[in-house]
């Protein structure tokens, strides 16, 4: 739930969907969720002087850290990486995100066409908690509700 009208990481969720199916990684599991829109930022300046700006929508990155509770992660590389090296076709993913809003009401999108990457597969040290990041870009982020 929002806090002093403040959306905050309790309010959201996400699912990972892989061309293999489902990543099930618990919400309790999941730390940390980015998503940040990439553009394509155009200038031109006139013969009146006058300079003019544009922005382009181009696509989506983000990133997601996750408590590793059990294999899922792992056994998904390592599916990819087998499928990779077999000359078999990797297929993309995609990402559902909800918000619950403040109004009670919630807001699901849905990235498109993601390209995911296991970027750490974990720190494993003595009392330490281990954590896996996994990265994303997406072709576009669209809105289901």
């Amino acid at each position: 739930m929002s806090v002093n009208n403040f959306t905050t990481g309790i309010d959201v969720s996400v699912q990972i969907n892989t061309s293999y199916g489902p990543l099930l990684i618990p919400a309790t599991a999941i730390l940390d969720f980015k998503a940040d829109p990439e553009t394509t930022k155009l200038r031109s300046k006139g013969i009146d002087g006058l300079t003019r700006h544009a922005v382009i929508p181009d696509s989506w990155k983000g990133s997601i850290m996750i408590d590793r509770l059990d294999q899922a992660v792992d056994n998904w590389w390592g599916r990819l990486e087998e499928d990779y090296y077999a000359n078999r076709r990797v297929g993309n993913a995609t990402i559902i995100q909800r918000i619950r809003e403040q109004d009670g009401t919630v807001s699901t999108w849905r990235f498109e066409d993601v390209c995911l990457t296991l970027d750490s597969a974990g720190d494993y040290a003595a009392d330490k908690k281990v954590e896996q990041s996994i990265s994303f870009q997406a072709a576009r982020r669209v809105r289901v509700s």
